[in-house]
């Protein structure tokens, strides 16, 4: 089956590449871009005005310039996560050939009714070497199977 195509910006995930950050130290680097940063600079600046703190204003614009810098670093992370987000999306929408579905039980038997729904052109499907399904459980949590 051929590779699918970019949609709307996403390419393949391993073209994307890694995001900078990502899981806890993206969130946590966040809040201090965020949050604690700028409460820092705002601090300094106006105590140390109060206080005659040696040079307020250079600290402050230091802190707020790297401040700046950090949430441009951020926002690159981010926009690299979407787009391999993406990407995984428009892959699994284009690969998966068919999509298992389980919404009623045998009322004699109590077995699951298993149906199938090919969801790319049977010609594509059978090209293939291989197929990607997607299971779609249905069933209420009474029936569900264990595991």
């Amino acid at each position: 089956m051929a590779n699918p195509e970019p949609v709307n910006g996403a390419h393949k995930a391993e073209e994307v590449g890694n995001p900078l950050f990502s899981g806890p130290v993206y969130d946590k680097l966040k809040f201090i871009a965020q949050v604690v940063l700028p409460a820092v600079a705002t601090f300094y600046i106006t105590v140390g005005n109060l206080w005659h703190w040696p040079e307020p204003e250079k600290v402050s614009g230091t802190i707020m310039a790297f401040d700046f810098l950090l949430g441009v670093i951020l926002g690159i992370s981010s926009n690299q996560f979407k787009a391999i987000d993406r990407a995984q999306k428009v892959i699994e929408q284009n690969t998966t050939a068919a999509t298992i579905i389980t919404d009623s039980v045998d009322p004699d038997t109590g077995i699951p009714n298993i149906g199938l729904k090919i969801t790319q052109p049977l010609e594509e499907v059978l090209k293939s070497n291989t197929i990607r399904v997607k299971v779609d459980n249905q069933l209420p949590p009474e029936h569900q199977l264990p595991g």
